[in-house]
């Protein structure tokens, strides 16, 4: 069974280990820190999880933690506690994608409740980043001239137009062509342009290789991993924090 981890930052001594207790009673991974800077100082995850977090806490407070997480691939999930609500940061918790807002003292079933909803959503998360890795690891393996060509024919020019373009042979398009439906995987027109859509999904519009743009490569270069590619794409997250030990309550 694959891991699905919560992780509780509660300054809170008595309640952490409530916390954890209920959820190790639940069968979920638990991980408990006392402050926000205790817990930026982990790696991110590399499975579903999610961060319950008291919105109020001495040092770095809930709403900064979250602001800092943005960065995290993909980002974490996290759910807000208070004991006393404030309708402003409540507001700005779930504009900034909060999953839930619990009003202290809660009920496991609430808690536990928010938490399912907030793991579904991180494994959702994973599952569309691991098709992007294996959607860019497919394009790799092309050539910058198969690159070219699948540019090209996914932009509907037929074989002739695509030959003229790249200044050679229609008959040398559609060798290239062929070779980039067997490494891409897909049997037909149609399907290569929905790859092709989705790889503009993940990595945005790119320019066509042929001619226009010369030199360029697949987008997971020789010696790259996959991940790496696929987190270049998207917003980098800085693993080393620097920052200080947790604040005294």
């Amino acid at each position: 069974m694959h891991h699905r981890t919560v992780f509780v930052v509660e300054h809170d001594p008595k309640l952490r280990r409530s916390l954890q207790h209920l959820f190790a009673v639940e069968s979920y991974r638990a991980e408990v820190y006392a402050c926000g800077e205790s817990f930026l100082r982990r790696r991110p995850p590399d499975h579903p999880a999610c961060l319950l977090m008291d919105v109020a806490m001495p040092g770095c407070s809930g709403l900064e933690v979250q602001a800092r997480l943005t960065k995290w691939l993909p980002p974490l999930p996290v759910i807000f506690m208070a004991s006393q609500p404030s309708v402003p940061i409540a507001v700005q918790a779930m504009k900034n994608g909060a999953i839930d807002f619990i009003i202290k003292p809660a009920r496991g079933r609430e808690i536990l409740a928010a938490v399912e909803q907030a793991l579904v959503h991180s494994e959702s998360a994973w599952t569309r980043l691991r098709q992007a890795e294996q959607l860019l690891a497919r394009v790799g393996r092309l050539t910058v001239r198969e690159r070219a060509v699948f540019e090209l024919v996914a932009e509907g020019l037929p074989n002739k137009q695509a030959a003229a373009h790249l200044g050679i042979t229609e008959k040398t398009v559609k060798v290239h062509r062929s070779r980039v439906m067997h490494k891409l995987e897909v049997g037909s027109l149609a399907e290569l342009v929905r790859l092709a859509t989705r790889l503009a999904d993940i990595t945005g519009p790119t320019r066509p290789l042929g001619g226009r743009a010369p030199g360029k490569g697949p987008p997971c270069p020789a010696g790259r991993q996959p991940r790496e590619a696929a987190c270049s794409a998207m917003p980098s997250f800085d693993r080393t924090n620097n920052l200080t030990a947790c604040p005294s309550s």
